[in-house]
Formats: C-alpha cells, sequence, structure tokens
C-alpha cells in the first residue's frame, strides 16, 4: 500500500501487503515503480484511474490492463469479521 505520509496513520495496509510512504517532494509513482520491481503490467480499475496518473505509470515504461472485475470480485470476498460488522450495521440500520 502507497499511501501520503500525512495518510500514514489513517490507513491500514490489509492483509499481508507492507506500507511504502511518500512525502510531499513526490507524486508516489517512483515509489510504486520501486515496489514493483521488476513487473511491467499493470492491472487499474479504468473506472477509477485518471487520464494524467495513468500517463504517468506509461511514462514509466508500464503496460496497463484492465482489471476492474478482478477487482471487484477480491471486493465481494470477506472475512468473517467484516461479514459481521455488516450484519450488525443492517439490524441497527
Amino acid at each position: 500500500m502507497i499511501v501520503p505520509r500525512l495518510d500514514e496513520g489513517q490507513v491500514e495496509a490489509p492483509g499481508k501487503l507492507g506500507r511504502v510512504s511518500y512525502g510531499p517532494e513526490s507524486d508516489g509513482f517512483p515509489e510504486l515503480a520501486r515496489v514493483l520491481g521488476p513487473a511491467r503490467t499493470v492491472g487499474v480499475e479504468e473506472d477509477h484511474l485518471s487520464y494524467s496518473r495513468a500517463r504517468s505509470l506509461a511514462d514509466r515504461g508500464f503496460e496497463l490492463i484492465p482489471a476492474a472485475f478482478a477487482v471487484m470480485e477480491l471486493r465481494m470476498q470477506k472475512t468473517d469479521d467484516e461479514n459481521r460488522t455488516s450484519t450488525r450495521g443492517l439490524r441497527a440500520g
């Protein structure tokens, strides 16, 4: 997970993901490129990535492929804790 340093304490990295933060001197893309290492293909949610951010990735040599369906599949998978929280919210609502 790559976040601005100002947001570092507000965001939990899910699962086994590590966290990388960047300061105001960066847009986060050099850090992302470093974390991705030799990977050259990046799946993106095509409805959530602005043109300028997509261009920034492409300019660094990454090939972007649509991945909204794959990401949605992952979002649909919930842990037992997430299911209990959702159920409590529905009951309270």
